[in-house]
């Protein structure tokens, strides 16, 4: 007996991703992917001058941007516009971003 596997199919103990889920799966991957890329690209910056933190700001502003749920990227993004460029009142927009996406039940709880 022949099956289509037009969506996904179901067996008892085994999934298959239908391939729009499996696309967006992979799409997600690939962001999440380019974020930790721009993450570490600017941690490898040398920020001791100013041309340099406002690289590494683009840099961890693109890694927000592509992993939005990030916390250790909204903290280095944070961090290094309070210390590095020296303009901590429009680094509080970031810290009000980290602790919204920090907030849970569990940590509410706690």
């Amino acid at each position: 007996m022949s099956r289509k596997f037009t969506e996904h199919h179901v067996r008892p103990g085994v999934f298959y991703f239908s391939p729009k889920a499996h696309n967006e799966r992979h799409e997600v991957k690939l962001r999440r992917e380019e974020a930790q890329n721009y993450y570490k690209q600017a941690k490898a910056l040398d920020t001791g001058t100013p041309e340099a933190a406002e690289q590494a700001e683009h840099l961890l502003s693109l890694a927000v941007a592509a992993w939005p749920q990030n916390a250790k990227f909204l903290l280095a993004l944070a961090n290094c516009i309070c210390f590095k460029r020296k303009d901590p009142e429009r680094a509080l927009y970031w810290y009000d971003h980290l602790v919204d996406a920090a907030d849970c039940p569990a940590h509410r709880i706690a």
